[in-house]
């Protein structure tokens, strides 16, 4: 059988989501990024994941698994490289690979060597990515005192009060709820400091923050109202384009269609170089379809 091919050569490992799901597992989905189920990944003994993108069916995991072996041969190539754009290119592969602990070390001859506040938050994002939550905590306080007037950071400081209640390690509904009620609160406190420090641009950011997890939470008519608040602060600063994406996201969660709408055109108008609005012609285009469907 096809199968046997699969269980003579390589290991497979099953892992249990759900509501079985176990801190170690939850630990793994959050470092190679696994979004729903099933997943699967072939990776090599070091935990690099070889093969992002697997099919389910025997022949398509053999496939996989003889492209993994290709992989790992030109990787180990490009990690032979010294020259500025090959160790750029390796360093781009090991992100690739979710290989976030060697990316780290990488990063952190950078900070010894070329410190910079993009420098320390890409460092400060690495740590996140493997869980490394003392790390990023010990690299974003040293940011924030060095880089003063650094482009992120209220996104530093956002992180640092939230950091604790993560809401994507959350194992349960209960727990989900304890880490939104703690993270709210510490965002809260967060705001009151930026209206002290009369930090509209920042104020913005943190009321966006509050929004996505009262979405993140259905409850959309008071995510609306943080992201109006964002808007009233700064209607033209960076915070401003993932608020309008909000409003359009209550929106669609309440089937208001021509709501929605709305504002993903006025984000596509004022902010068309945004990221948010990347996804947003495909976003009017599902309004239509869905206007056009009641219609009928």
């Amino acid at each position: 059988m096809k199968s046997g091919e699969i269980s003579e050569k390589f290991v497979a490992v099953r892992l249990t989501g759900g509501d079985d799901i176990t801190p170690e597992v939850k630990e793994f989905m959050s470092r190679y990024g696994v979004r729903g189920y099933p997943t699967l990944y072939v990776m090599n003994a070091a935990g690099h994941v070889v093969v992002p993108k697997v099919g389910r069916t025997v022949d398509a995991m053999l496939a996989a698994l003889a492209e993994g072996g290709t992989a790992e041969t030109k990787f180990a190539e490009l990690a032979a490289k010294t020259d500025p754009a090959g160790k750029k290119e390796y360093r781009d592969g090991l992100k690739g690979r979710m290989a976030w602990d060697d990316v780290a070390s990488l990063i952190e001859a950078d900070v010894k060597t070329a410190p910079s506040a993009e420098v320390y938050g890409e460092l400060a994002g690495t740590y996140a990515a493997c869980g490394r939550t003392a790390d990023e905590r010990a690299t974003l306080e040293k940011a924030l005192k060095l880089y003063k007037d650094a482009k992120d950071r209220t996104a530093w400081r956002i992180r640092l009060a939230t950091m604790d209640h993560d809401l994507g390690k959350a194992t349960s509904r209960e727990e989900a709820d304890q880490f939104v009620a703690a993270s709210t609160k510490a965002l809260e406190d967060l705001l009151a400091k930026m209206a002290k420090e009369k930090d509209s641009a920042g104020s913005a950011e943190v009321n966006v923050a509050l929004g996505s997890i009262l979405q993140r939470m259905g409850k959309a008519d008071d995510a609306e109202k943080r992201f109006d608040a964002a808007l009233a602060a700064d209607p033209k600063g960076r915070a401003a384009p993932a608020s309008l994406m909000g409003k359009a996201n209550c929106a669609w969660s309440r089937k208001d269609w021509a709501g929605c709408k709305a504002q993903l055109e006025k984000l596509l108008a004022e902010f068309k170089d945004s990221e948010e609005a990347k996804n947003a012609p495909r976003g009017v285009e599902n309004c239509d379809k869905k206007m056009a469907s009641e219609k009928k």
